[in-house]
């Protein structure tokens, strides 16, 4: 579980922990703002938001099947909220408009799983929301290390996942997709080299 605190007042929106304290449950009570969205913790309020996005099979041709009902969802939020080593978000404009979900997952001893990432927002926001979450990941929880699984035919996340310090460990198939299913990895220290990098192209992309 996560031992620190976000400095709301760092720059560019990066998290970064500012003293030590114990979370008693896995919901993150503080909203981790970017510049241009914020992340902040699922409530049982979002499970119709989050069950209908889950509905959209075009954004969710590369996603695990979400059946049932809006009720259904609302039961996996609390089981969510409940579970040790699992943070899921809500991505939000500064507006409080909605852009999807992203989430930490998956959390033994120093390596965590970042997924469920299912996005609205433009290029700027997308990265954003990736820059954030690694984050809270790393500064906040203290990770060494954040695994992902993407499909081999979703060639788009496979080249973005490595510009962000991902490595590929292995792939294997899988059944449910009819495709392999591949594994990055990523420490700290790789991510680190990326990040900057990343900071000053968003830079650029909104004219600072």
């Amino acid at each position: 579980m996560c031992l620190k605190e976000i400095n709301k007042s760092s720059p560019r929106g990066r998290v970064s922990g500012v003293r030590k304290r114990q979370v008693k449950d896995m919901v993150w009570s503080e909203a981790i703002e970017g510049r241009n969205i914020t992340l902040r913790s699922a409530t049982l309020a979002d499970a119709e938001y989050t069950y209908q996005i889950r509905q959209d099979k075009e954004k969710t041709r590369f996603l695990h099947t979400v059946g049932g009902t809006v009720e259904d969802q609302r039961h996996w939020l609390r089981s969510q909220m409940e579970k040790e080593g699992d943070y899921f978000f809500v991505v939000e404009r500064k507006n409080g408009e909605k852009i999807g979900t992203t989430a930490l997952y998956n959390i033994h001893g120093r390596q965590g799983e970042v997924g469920r990432t299912l996005l609205y927002g433009n290029l700027v926001e997308i990265a954003e929301t990736q820059l954030l979450v690694n984050d809270f990941a790393f500064d906040i929880c203290g990770l060494n290390e954040i695994v992902t699984t993407v499909l081999a035919t979703n060639r788009h996340i496979l080249g973005y996942d490595r510009k962000f310090g991902a490595r590929k460990v292995r792939k294997e198939y899988s059944s449910e997709f009819g495709c392999d299913i591949v594994y990055f990895a990523m420490t700290m220290n790789e991510y680190k080299k990326k990040r900057e990098k990343i900071q000053r192209y968003l830079d650029i992309l909104e004219g600072e």
